[in-house]
């Protein structure tokens, strides 16, 4: 399904702006060589973080779990997932500068709306509801449209929002389903 919106937008044209951040980028890279090994690092740090807190009020890990523990079981497998990101990061704020792709999730606590989103287990429980998670990330391309030159210099123009993937999400009313609490046998 394809979501077109049109926005009203004061800035500068979208190859303008693209080439702008793409060079900043690559300056930054060259001035600190290290700065995405540094990032990376630090990402696998926060994600192994958050994972010990889960473990361990999910009761499946001791209160002892520390991050090198899960550094050294599941460290590579993160960088590479971290690497994967960071390398899709510089795809799309680097290499494409005829549009710009967001990358994007359904915030928790959001009311589900069939056409920004997917439920993830499809017709298990209620198709209505609170997003309880994102699953996996969704996909827009958005392209500035008729820019032109305004009165006080700036370029005005309208966005043009196709939306390429929907984000995935999981609804607060499938731990009822899960848990059999809804009434069914919790088959699926």
């Amino acid at each position: 399904m394809l979501n077109r919106i049109g926005l009203h937008m004061i800035s500068e044209p979208q190859a303008t702006s693209a080439r702008w951040r793409a060079l900043t980028l690559g300056h930054l890279r060259a001035l600190n060589s290290r700065i995405e090994e540094g990032a990376v690092h630090d990402f696998i740090t926060q994600i192994l973080r958050a994972w010990a807190d889960v473990l361990i009020l999910c009761g499946c890990a001791p209160s002892e779990l520390t991050l090198d523990m899960l550094r050294t079981r599941f460290g590579t497998q993160t960088q590479r997932v971290v690497r994967s990101a960071c390398a899709l990061a510089q795809i799309l704020h680097q290499d494409i500068m005829s549009t710009n792709f967001e990358v994007f999730l359904s915030e928790q606590g959001r009311s589900f709306d069939p056409y920004c989103m997917i439920n993830a287990f499809g017709t298990v429980g209620e198709s209505s509801g609170a997003v309880l998670c994102s699953t996996e990330l969704g996909l827009r391309c958005v392209t500035k449209k008729n820019a032109r030159a305004a009165a006080d210099g700036l370029i005005e123009g309208c966005l043009d929002s196709t939306m390429l993937l929907l984000p995935k999400v999981i609804l607060e009313g499938v731990a009822d389903v899960l848990d059999g609490s809804d009434g069914s046998d919790g088959q699926f």
